[in-house]
């Protein structure tokens, strides 16, 4: 598989599909752990948090409730 794979992403409130880079397709439920990539406000650069829920916006992008706060997914790694 080639090294620029990107794992594609499926969601309900609850868990999120994930395509990793072998091609494999896993459910991970909430709550489940993402590691800050890119901090703001109160999130801290490599740190673990839990994410309680995400959701989805009209324009399909998705966003990790953490601590009751909505920030988008593109700052955070999944810890699988």
């Amino acid at each position: 598989m080639a090294k620029s794979f990107e794992p594609r992403i499926i969601i309900d409130p609850f868990s999120i599909l994930v395509v990793n880079a072998r091609g494999e397709l896993k459910r991970v439920y909430c709550p489940f752990l993402a590691r800050c990539m890119i901090p703001r406000d109160d999130l801290v650069e490599n740190q673990i948090y839990s994410v309680e829920m995400v959701k989805t916006e009209i324009a399909e992008e998705i966003f990790f409730i953490i601590r009751g706060k909505v920030y988008s997914h593109h700052r955070f790694v999944l810890v699988l």
